[in-house]
């Protein structure tokens, strides 16, 4: 069955990526590497796999050979490039975070325009910007104000509030005599 032979190609990913011991996590680009070496991995499957998701998967963070700093939001349109994303430039050399990303297909320039090449993936954590924003701006194709970015923070606030009543309100139940406690 294609399903199956999918997820194995997926979890091989996964392995990789997000191993389950305390093995230290691959990049996406050395885990497909490894997958691809994999003798029990359906090839055409691994092909349909990169092309869809591109070599680098959306959300991961790279440097350019020019400092700059971008987010990949997308496999590029031009289907050949699978190493050539579509990416949001979100900071420069310098490390300032442009007030306007601007969002550039490396699978696709422009007539006589050349791009920056990526030399490095970098850890979201190490990223000198919120990454999970500038996905949401990309997705939503636009710039949110600063009304809806201080609300969409004030439900996050709302929600780990939630969660720790939650947490506490199960201690307090598991720790407290029967009968003692009304609910």
């Amino acid at each position: 069955m294609i399903q199956s032979k999918i997820l194995h190609v997926v979890r091989a990913l996964l392995s990789y990526m997000a191993p389950r011991d305390t093995a230290r996590p691959m990049t996406a680009l050395d885990a497909l590497t490894q997958v691809s070496k994999l003798p029990t991995v359906d090839e055409t499957v691994f092909k349909l796999l990169v092309q869809t998701l591109g070599v680098l998967p959306t959300g991961t963070v790279v440097e350019f050979e020019t400092g700059e700093w971008g987010i990949v939001i997308g496999p590029s349109e031009n289907r050949a490039a699978i190493a050539r994303p579509r990416i949001k430039l979100v900071a420069d050399r310098a490390g300032q975070v442009f007030a306007k990303p601007k969002e550039i297909d490396l699978g696709a320039p422009s007539q006589g325009r050349r791009f920056p090449r990526i030399v490095a993936i970098i850890e979201p954590s190490r990223a000198r910007f919120n990454v999970t924003g500038v996905l949401l701006e990309s997705a939503a194709r636009r710039d949110f104000s600063l009304r809806v970015k201080e609300r969409i923070l004030q439900v996050g606030f709302v929600m780990i509030l939630a969660l720790l009543a939650v947490v506490l309100y199960n201690d307090l139940a598991k720790n407290i005599p029967a009968g003692w406690w009304p609910f």
